[in-house]
């Protein structure tokens, strides 16, 4: 099962999903698509009851999605990957940090992976820095919790392999968050593979047909060699 972690986090999957649901579908896995506490469209005790869940709570949630899974039969103990884009790549890097050897694999797209360096940037003056004091429950950027759960601070827990996919011209995420974190990896000698789509922005596949080929191409191969599905 691939485990399909949304960006924002002021975001919502809608039924009937999206063409990678359908092609993770049609390689033979099942997916789930959570949404998370804080995501829209649940009303307003849903969405505040993303406060301050960030630097824990949250990534138990992935995994208590996970366990849910595998007790309703959707899914077998130890063979979920992760996927997500943005701040959902974020989630997914932080939530196989906090959780070692709960999950089989990890893909983030355009992700977050210096948590100081990121936030320290959104929150100047403006919209995202009203958002994040409520997202984080802080007035103050709480820089010192930021970072001990950054991605790059906790490359020696990042035991699953990852496989980061990064547009060089991404605005909102900078590659450099993607970079920094592979070259910590391989430095470490953890499992971490890096595609670079040279030209693209924070949506990473956008409209391009041929992106969208060669990234799910990419994805196809990461997981049949980390998760292979089982034929019965």
């Amino acid at each position: 099962m691939v485990l399909m972690l949304h960006g924002g986090p002021w975001d919502r999957d809608r039924w009937p999903g999206s063409w990678l649901d359908r092609f993770l579908g049609s390689r033979g896995y099942a997916v789930l698509r959570l949404n998370y506490r804080g995501s829209i469209g649940y009303g307003r005790d849903f969405l505040e009851a993303g406060r301050g869940v960030l630097f824990g709570r949250l990534q138990q949630d992935v995994l208590d999605a996970a366990r849910w899974a595998v007790a309703e039969g959707h899914a077998a103990e130890g063979r979920v990957a992760l996927l997500g884009a943005s701040f959902g790549g974020f989630l997914v890097l932080t939530t196989l940090a906090r959780h070692p050897g709960a999950f089989r694999a990890g893909v983030a797209v355009n992700t977050i992976a210096d948590a100081v360096a990121f936030w320290e940037r959104d929150w100047q003056p403006g919209r995202h820095r009203v958002v994040w004091r409520e997202f984080l429950a802080s007035r103050d950027m709480p820089e010192a919790a930021l970072a001990r759960i950054s991605p790059v601070n906790n490359v020696r827990k990042l035991d699953s392999p990852v496989l980061l996919l990064v547009g060089t011209r991404d605005r909102r995420v900078p590659a450099e968050h993607s970079f920094e974190l592979f070259d910590l990896l391989r430095a470490a000698g953890k499992p971490a593979e890096l595609v670079e789509y040279r030209g693209r922005g924070h949506d990473l596949f956008g409209r391009s047909r041929d992106i969208r080929e060669h990234a799910t191409g990419v994805l196809a191969d990461f997981l049949a060699r980390r998760l292979p599905v089982e034929r019965r």
